[in-house]
């Protein structure tokens, strides 16, 4: 599967998960894969990520994964968030 990360996001990926290089896109890709989806995230979660999409029309895919928020313009990275300790018990 293709993907691609763009410059903004592994300057995020490096400061809010501490991965570089092959690290990155190995995360990433798994973000992608196996991280839940916004349709089956649960109700207060999908507030704030429907808040995130509407600041960015761009974003038209949201995974959250190991305890961060992936934003995806399709197969790009756009930046991750890190999922607020409440927010991450639910999942």
């Amino acid at each position: 599967m293709k993907m691609f990360i763009t410059k903004h996001a592994k300057i995020r990926l490096r400061e809010r998960c501490g991965v570089t290089g092959k690290n990155a896109k190995s995360l990433v890709a798994r973000a992608l894969r196996y991280g839940t989806q916004h349709c089956h995230m649960p109700t207060e979660l999908r507030r704030v990520a429907n808040r995130i999409v509407l600041k960015n029309k761009k974003i038209n895919n949201i995974r959250v994964y190991s305890g961060y928020v992936f934003l995806f313009d399709g197969k790009h990275l756009i930046t991750v968030y890190d999922i607020s300790k409440k927010y991450n018990n639910q999942l």
